[in-house]
């Protein structure tokens, strides 16, 4: 008996800071276009169940990182996280292959759902 294994999610795994001006600016701005360059969508590892983005500014320097991602938090989304010396930060998490390709991950109907109920019974049980 053969035991079914689901193949691991494909993200985009990529660095606005790379050597080559010319993927540093499709990895910031049309990931899509590296679709091409199949060393930049890569199928991750079992242990990666979601694709994530993140946009990091440090005094004003600004990066775009696409990787694969074990999960950060429970939500599939964004959150934003600021910190000492003019740092900003906005992790995106998505569980679809390709996905952190998007210049803004959203969340699905059924995530905001989700969300807007746990909200609802933490206030009304």
């Amino acid at each position: 008996m053969s035991s079914f294994c689901p193949s691991a999610i494909e993200c985009f795994e990529c660095n606005s800071r790379d050597p080559d001006p010319n993927i540093a600016d499709k990895c910031k701005n049309s990931p899509s276009a590296l679709m091409s360059m199949p060393q930049y969508y890569k199928n991750c590892s079992d242990a990666s169940a979601r694709c994530r983005k993140i946009q990091q500014e440090v005094d004003k320097d600004e990066r775009t990182i696409r990787q694969c991602a074990t999960t950060l938090n429970n939500v599939v989304g964004c959150f934003k996280r600021t910190g000492t010396y003019k740092i900003k930060m906005e992790y995106c998490e998505c569980d679809a292959d390709g996905c952190n390709s998007a210049p803004r991950i959203s969340l699905s109907i059924a995530t905001a759902f989700s969300l807007m109920m746990g909200v609802l019974l933490f206030y009304f049980v």
